[in-house]
């Protein structure tokens, strides 16, 4: 399943999950803020019980976009062009001092 995807189903079971504890809490005939907050809560829990495995696929996901933004060739390229450009030759002591900087 893309990624995309993935986020998309779960945000929308976790608002209609939040709409359908609302409606239920209307029903019952409390007021519109406490049944807000009652709908919230109640709908927290059932995600965080019955969710796990998509809110586990999505924070997976997360993980691994996350590792490749650090992975970009094309940036390391474009770096080391601009470093030739400027005449910086890569010595180690500039590679020592951009590793600084990055920290």
């Amino acid at each position: 399943m893309k990624s995309s995807t993935r986020w998309i189903l779960y945000s929308l079971f976790r608002v209609g999950l939040f709409a359908a504890a609302l409606v239920a809490m209307l029903l019952l005939g409390l007021e519109l803020w406490v049944a807000a907050i009652v709908a919230t809560i109640v709908a927290f829990a059932i995600s965080y019980i019955f969710f796990s495995e998509p809110r586990d696929a999505l924070a997976r996901d997360l993980e691994s976009r996350r590792l490749r933004a650090n992975e970009d060739a094309d940036s390391d390229a474009e770096n080391s062009a601009l470093d030739r450009a400027q005449g910086n030759l890569g010595t180690q002591g500039n590679l020592e001092d951009d590793r600084r900087r990055q920290a």
